[in-house]
């Protein structure tokens, strides 16, 4: 996947990340079924996925607060809820099925949202369910609520960051023009930020009678529009290190931390059961901040971290990853002449561990992961983020098949492979738009988050939180 500059990576204090709300992306992941030790075809299917769809008739599943039911409801795709609700006779329970059906279906169209949510109580008056939304009045102001009429588009389009920000440009645009293509009246300013100072575009403008503003996209521009008078929406693309809590009334924070990314790692794989893990890391700024991240993560998940395992260019893979599983070469090579029988030559790897995240660029991955499969660790779920995973060349990512990415929706969507514009900083300018308009829904209804091209988005202090999705590698490309 194309790096994104360094400059614009989206630091974050830790504990910031604490706060995102405990959501998960619809239909968000596809598991890995361990592999038999007499083969090595890998064939993904959805045996904890597939528990959801009989979720209707658990008892448990209902027997928690209104908020928990709620959380729980968000991890059902709609379709199994559409099929769950048309055979569960309890009234109450289809009622829940159809609110967050309604959710999800309408959760990028808050006049939409917020009518069918108004039938919705009309029909279910002494719901638990309306405690998770205000009042009909509130919902009203909200439907009621105008579009913002003039933006204002803060972006370098020159200089070293003129890639990234030409690519959120062209994913905004992308936003822009299909409301526009629904009778959307509106202005978009743009200004170019590598041409003269955040604070003097900022100003002007608000003197032009902007009355939203998107952006600026690096940390130092963000970092210095936090000091000025801000009167109006902002949407800064990227974080100040301003404690929580403590932005200025109008600034709203929303970016791509490649931190959200581990602690989805963590989440999912800790909610399937594992918890001894092996850590897989170049040894670089990036890799020990992320692995930094991913353990911090983890441990706070209840896991454990048997090893964190650093690599660099001049690792000889064969013979690190041997080593790493406890393998002599030497010794496997004689009790493979002696026997063929894979169940016992797979005892000789470690098995103090149950889950591998692998933090490397795919051109690493390619040798790593088939390394790892053939010395016996065949039959332990990968972990890895949207670095290992290629949007524009599925045949290089073949020899990763099996693997799970948690990412970008945007970026991993089978539809969008070899597509030029399948970035993550192409999805940021389509959520960019969409948030310019659905800002004031996240802030009133904070139970019904937007479903995204760059995830399930929140918002806590504004803060825009991402939920990302999970998909295992098949024939080279991921499907959500």
């Amino acid at each position: 996947m194309d790096p994104i500059p360094s400059e614009i990576y989206m630091y974050k204090l830790p504990y910031k990340i604490t706060v995102l709300l405990v959501f998960i992306l619809t239909g968000c992941v596809n598991t890995i079924h361990p592999i038999s030790n007499d083969t090595a075809t890998h064939k993904p299917t959805l045996p904890q996925e597939s528990v959801r769809y009989f979720f209707a008739n658990d008892p448990t599943f209902w027997q928690s607060n209104p908020s928990s039911t709620w959380i729980q409801l968000q991890h059902i795709p709609v379709g199994a809820l559409e099929t769950a609700q048309s055979s569960d006779v309890d009234p109450e329970r289809a009622a829940w099925m159809q609110l967050a059906i309604i959710s999800k279906r309408y959760s990028t169209n808050t006049k939409q949202l917020t009518q069918e949510l108004i039938t919705w109580r009309e029909r279910y008056p002494s719901h638990p369910g309306n405690t998770l939304f205000p009042d009909d009045a509130t919902l009203s102001r909200l439907f009621a609520t105008p579009s913002p009429k003039h933006i204002a588009l803060l972006l370098p389009i020159q200089g070293k960051l003129a890639p990234s920000g030409q690519m959120v440009r062209d994913g905004f645009f992308n936003g822009y023009y299909q409301a526009t293509s629904k009778g959307e009246d509106q202005a978009i300013d743009f200004y170019d930020t590598s041409k003269a100072p955040v604070q003097t575009l900022y100003q002007k403008a608000m003197t032009k009678g902007a009355d939203f503003i998107v952006g600026p996209l690096s940390k130092e521009e963000v970092q210095a529009i936090s000091k000025i008078n801000i009167s109006i929406p902002t949407l800064a693309l990227n974080y100040t290190e301003s404690p929580f809590g403590g932005l200025p009334k109008n600034l709203y924070e929303f970016g791509l931390l490649p931190e959200d990314e581990t602690l989805q790692m963590a989440k999912k794989a800790q909610q399937l059961g594992h918890s001894q893990a092996i850590i897989i890391a170049p040894q670089d700024k990036w890799g020990s901040r992320m692995a930094t991240a991913l353990s911090k993560q983890w441990q706070a998940e209840g896991g454990y971290i048997r090893e964190t395992w650093y690599f660099t260019e001049q690792t000889d893979f064969t013979t690190a990853i041997a080593e790493l599983l406890h393998i002599n070469r030497d010794t496997d090579k004689k009790l493979m002449k002696r026997e063929n029988n894979k169940m016992r030559l797979a005892q000789q790897r470690r098995q103090d561990f149950d889950i591998i995240f692998l933090l490397a660029p795919l051109s690493s991955a390619r040798q790593i992961v088939p390394l790892l499969r053939y010395y016996y660790a065949d039959n332990i779920p990968i972990y890895a983020t949207s670095e290992t995973y290629s949007t524009r060349n599925s045949a290089a990512n073949m020899d990763l098949n099996g693997v799970t990415i948690c990412g970008t929706p945007w970026t991993l969507r089978a539809s969008h492979a070899n597509n030029d514009k399948q970035t993550s900083l192409y999805a940021l300018g389509r959520d960019a738009y969409l948030l310019s308009h659905e800002l004031p829904r996240l802030l009133l209804l904070p139970y019904f988050p937007i479903y995204g091209a760059t995830g399930m988005l929140t918002e806590k202090a504004h803060e825009i939180h991402r939920q990302l999705p999970c998909a295992t590698i098949q024939n080279g490309q991921t499907a959500l």
